[in-house]
């Protein structure tokens, strides 16, 4: 799989814009970049299989409000800035 850059681009305005939330651009980027795309996007592909594969029913909506995933959530909106300003996206945090 390989990612356009442009559509990559758009994706991540959408979700600083409110269009995506978190979750809905991970998923994107697994479908789009998946894991043998983008070397710095790396990490927010396997976050998805990290929420998707150990989630559970409310998964989403744990990921969305929970003060638990305010981190991931902080680390994939910071990633959608970088890409959007054509920049690498920095390695997430341990």
């Amino acid at each position: 799989m390989t990612e356009e850059p442009d559509a990559l681009r758009a994706k991540a305005r959408a979700l600083l814009d409110g269009g995506l939330n978190e979750r809905e651009f991970l998923g994107w980027l697994h479908r789009h970049v998946g894991h043998s795309g983008r070397e710095d996007l790396q990490d927010l592909v396997e976050m998805d299989d990290t929420f998707t594969l150990g989630g559970t029913v409310d998964g989403d909506a744990w990921f969305d409000s929970s003060p638990e995933a305010a981190v991931p959530r902080r680390y994939v909106r910071d990633s959608a800035r970088h890409i959007v300003n054509d920049e690498p996206v920095p390695p997430a945090s341990p």
